[in-house]
């Protein structure tokens, strides 16, 4: 079974609101079978992150991406999450992992 990696570009106003907001996405991910993320802070500017979302299934990971992108889903948790800006999805399959 393909396994999929998304990226969510972000650029959150208050961490103390946006942080919550992540932390309570992680069990909607689950459901779509998400397995974990890690979270990238910008090195030039602290509120841009980006989270990069693994998944288990392929199909799921599309399902998710298509339940959370349309534009008033978006413009929704732009505002939930203390967003600046709409939130820029990127999924992919994934075809390599490799350790170093």
């Amino acid at each position: 079974m393909p396994t999929a990696t998304m990226l969510v570009k972000l650029h959150y106003e208050d961490w103390n609101k946006f942080k919550p907001f992540l932390d309570t996405a992680n069990g909607h991910r689950k459901r779509f079978t998400g397995t974990g993320h890690t979270l990238v802070r910008d090195l030039n500017d602290p509120h841009r992150v980006t989270v990069v979302v693994r998944f288990s299934d392929l199909e799921q990971a599309k399902a998710w991406v298509e339940a959370t992108s349309r534009e008033d889903m978006l413009k929704q948790i732009a505002a939930d999450a203390s967003l600046s800006k709409l939130p820029e999805m990127w999924l992919g399959e994934d075809v390599e992992d490799v350790d170093y």
